[in-house]
C-alpha cells in the first residue's frame, strides 16, 4: 500500500499543468531621442507594437525635446501614443517614463546643480506634452548614475530606482551589490528603494559591455533563484531606432525557448510595487566609487569637454545670482527666457553621447565635441549678457570705486581683476577698502588689454567696495626673477631660491630653503638631473632625455600680487 501511494504521488507531480515554475519579470522599453537616434515613424511604431502585444509594457527614456519634433512631423503617431500614455495607473498603465532628464547626462562629470536642472527642465517639457505623466522610478539604459541621486530623486517625487544597465556597460556600470531590493542610501542619509545590479549579475561570457540580465536567460534566472531572489527581473531598454534593426517590438521575441519562461513584461513601478518583495532592510551606502565609468574614446577631448562644461556651469549659476542681486537692489526684470536658454544649451552639452562618442557626427557636419563647444559658447554668451545688465543697473553714476561681488555662500579672500584704460599702465596703484586699509595692486597688459589685479576680501553672497589710488614706487618684498651671466634664471622669494638651467631642458640646478638656513634640496648627480624627463624610444633604439634640447623660459607675471597667491 505504501509503494502505491508513493507511485501515485510521483504521477501527480509529473502531470503537466500541476506544476508552476517561478515567475520572472522583464523591463523593456526605449532609449534615445532626436539628438541621439529617433527616426521618423518611431512613435507610430511603438504605438503599433503596443496594440499588437497587449501584454507588453515599455519604460521610456526619450529626450524631452523629441516630442516637439514628433508632434510636427508625425502627428498621427504622436496622437496615438498620447492615448496609450494617458493611463498612468500602476496596475493598468503600460508606459512609464523612467528617465525624464533633459539630455540623459552621465552625471558623474557634472555638478549637482546640473543634475537637478536636468530633471527640472526635462520633467517640465514632458508634462507639456503628457500632462498625466507620473514619475515614479528612475532607470537608465546607459550608466546615468551618481551618488547624490537618492536625495534629488526623492525631492522630485520619485519612489524607486534601478541601477541596472545590462546592455550598455561599455559606458560604465554600477558595482554589483545585494539581492532583489536594496535601500540606496545617499550621502545625506536619504533612502530610496532600489532594484540593484544584483551581486550575482555578472558580465556576460566573452563580453565587457553586457551583463547576464540583458536577456533573461535560463541560466540568469536560475542563478538569481539560487541566490534567494524570489522575483528576478532582467532588463534591456532598446535603442529607439526601428529603422536600424531594432524592429522586433518586445525585446525577448516570440521564441520562448530562447529565454526563461514564464517571464512577464512590466513597468518598473508595477514590478516593484506589485511583484517584488516590496521592502528590504538591506541599506546600500553607495559612494561615488561604486559608479564605474568606462569611457574609452578620446581622453584628451573629454578633458576639454569637461573644462568647457564646468566653465558654463559656473557662468550660468553666477548669472542667475547676479540677476537676483539686480532684482533685489534695482528691481531688474527677471531674465527668465535668457536664463532658460542658457540652461538648455548647457544641459544639451552634458548629453551622454558627447562623452561616449565625441567624434561621431551630430549635425551640420560637426561632431559631438564640436557641438558641445557651440552649446557651451551660447551659455557663456547669455551669462555674460545677464551679468553685464545686472552690473549696469547696480553701477552708480560717477562711481569711482570698484565693487567686487561674491556669488558663493562662503567668504572669499582671493585675487580679482578689473579692466582699466591702457594709459594707467604707466602708473603704480593700490586699492583701499571702506576702512581705508590699502592693498598692493598690479597691472598686467596682454593682447592690448590692461587689467589691474588686487586682493579682495568679500563676504558670502555679498560685495565689497575698493577705491583705486595711485601709489609711490616702492620696493617689493615679492618674488624676484633675474637672469644670470651663464644663462640660468634665479627665482628668489622669502622662502626659496631656485635656479633653472634652460640650456639643459629646464633642469633645476639648485633649490635652497631660506627658512632652513640655505639647505640645498638638489642632490649632486653626475648622470641624471633634478626635473629631467627620460624615456626609452623604440624607433631611436635608445634612451632620450629632456636635457638634450634647450627649454624656453618666459616670465609670465612678476609683481607685488604674486605673494598673495600663497
Amino acid at each position: 500500500m505504501k509503494k502505491k501511494l508513493i507511485a501515485l504521488l510521483v504521477v501527480l507531480i509529473l502531470i503537466p499543468g500541476w506544476v508552476s515554475a517561478q515567475q520572472a519579470y522583464f523591463i523593456d522599453g526605449y532609449h534615445g531621442g532626436i539628438y541621439g537616434h529617433y527616426p521618423v515613424g518611431q512613435t507610430a511604431f511603438i504605438a503599433l507594437k503596443l496594440r499588437q502585444n497587449p501584454d507588453w509594457h515599455v519604460n521610456l527614456e526619450i529626450e524631452p525635446e523629441s516630442w516637439d519634433v514628433v508632434k510636427q512631423r508625425d502627428p498621427e503617431g504622436y496622437t496615438a501614443f498620447k492615448r496609450l500614455f494617458k493611463d498612468q495607473s500602476v496596475e493598468t498603465g503600460r508606459i512609464e517614463y523612467v528617465n525624464p532628464t533633459y539630455a540623459q547626462s552621465y552625471f558623474f562629470g557634472t555638478s549637482g546643480e546640473s543634475t537637478i536642472r536636468q530633471f527640472e527642465y526635462g520633467m517640465q517639457l514632458i508634462r507639456k506634452h503628457f500632462p498625466e505623466a507620473v514619475f515614479t522610478t528612475y532607470s537608465a539604459e546607459e550608466p546615468c548614475f551618481t551618488s547624490c541621486l537618492p536625495t534629488i530623486l526623492k525631492s522630485f517625487g520619485f519612489s524607486y530606482a534601478s541601477t541596472k544597465n545590462p546592455n550598455t556597460m561599455w559606458g560604465g556600470y554600477v558595482n554589483a551589490y545585494g539581492g532583489e531590493l536594496v535601500n540606496w542610501v545617499g550621502p545625506d542619509g536619504t533612502k530610496l528603494l532600489t532594484v540593484p545590479r544584483y551581486a550575482c549579475e555578472n558580465l556576460s561570457p566573452n563580453s565587457t559591455w553586457t551583463s547576464v540580465a540583458s536577456y533573461n536567460s535560463k541560466e540568469y534566472i536560475r542563478k538569481c533563484l539560487a541566490a534567494g531572489i524570489g522575483n528576478p527581473v532582467g532588463m534591456c531598454i532598446q535603442d529607439a531606432a526601428w529603422s536600424h534593426g531594432w524592429d522586433n517590438g518586445p525585446w525577448l521575441g516570440r521564441d520562448t525557448s530562447a529565454y526563461y519562461t514564464p517571464t512577464a513584461y512590466k513597468t518598473w513601478r508595477d514590478y516593484i510595487r506589485n511583484c517584488s518583495v516590496g521592502t528590504t532592510t538591506d541599506d546600500w551606502h553607495a559612494t561615488q566609487e561604486d559608479f564605474l565609468p568606462g569611457l574609452m574614446w578620446g581622453t584628451q577631448v573629454m578633458q576639454r569637454l569637461a573644462t568647457e562644461v564646468r566653465t558654463s556651469e559656473n557662468a550660468i549659476v553666477q548669472a542667475e545670482k547676479m540677476a537676483a542681486y539686480g532684482r533685489l537692489y534695482k528691481g531688474m526684470e527677471w531674465p527668465a527666457e535668457r536664463i532658460d536658454g542658457g540652461w538648455r544649451t548647457l544641459l544639451l552639452s552634458q548629453h551622454h553621447d558627447c562623452w561616449i562618442v565625441p567624434y561621431n557626427n551630430l549635425k551640420d557636419n560637426k561632431n559631438w565635441a564640436e557641438t558641445v563647444t557651440d552649446w557651451t559658447a551660447s551659455t557663456n554668451r547669455i551669462s555674460r549678457e545677464v551679468i553685464r545688465e545686472a552690473f549696469g543697473l547696480m553701477t552708480e553714476k560717477g562711481q569711482t570705486a570698484v565693487r567686487v561681488y561674491n556669488t558663493l555662500a562662503t567668504e572669499r579672500d582671493e585675487l580679482v581683476s578689473v579692466e582699466v584704460p591702457g594709459a594707467w599702465a604707466s602708473d603704480k596703484w593700490v586699492v583701499a577698502d571702506r576702512k581705508g586699509k590699502t592693498y598692493p595692486a598690479q597691472l598686467v597688459t596682454e593682447n592690448g588689454h590692461t587689467r589691474l589685479f588686487f586682493r579682495a576680501q568679500v563676504p558670502s553672497a555679498g560685495y565689497a567696495s575698493y577705491a583705486l589710488r595711485k601709489a609711490e614706487p616702492a620696493k617689493t618684498n615679492g618674488p624676484r626673477i633675474t637672469q644670470n651671466a651663464d644663462g640660468t634664471y634665479l627665482l628668489e622669494s622669502d622662502l626659496y631660491a631656485l635656479v633653472i638651467d634652460p640650456s639643459r631642458g629646464g633642469i633645476i640646478r639648485s633649490l635652497k630653503s631660506a627658512k632652513a638656513r640655505g639647505y640645498e634640496y638638489v642632490d649632486r648627480m653626475d648622470e641624471r638631473s633634478f626635473n629631467e624627463m627620460r624615456g626609452y624610444f623604440v624607433d631611436e633604439g635608445r634612451f632620450i632625455s629632456s636635457t638634450e634640447q634647450p627649454a624656453k623660459v618666459r616670465i609670465v607675471e612678476q609683481g607685488p600680487c604674486l605673494p598673495l597667491l600663497r
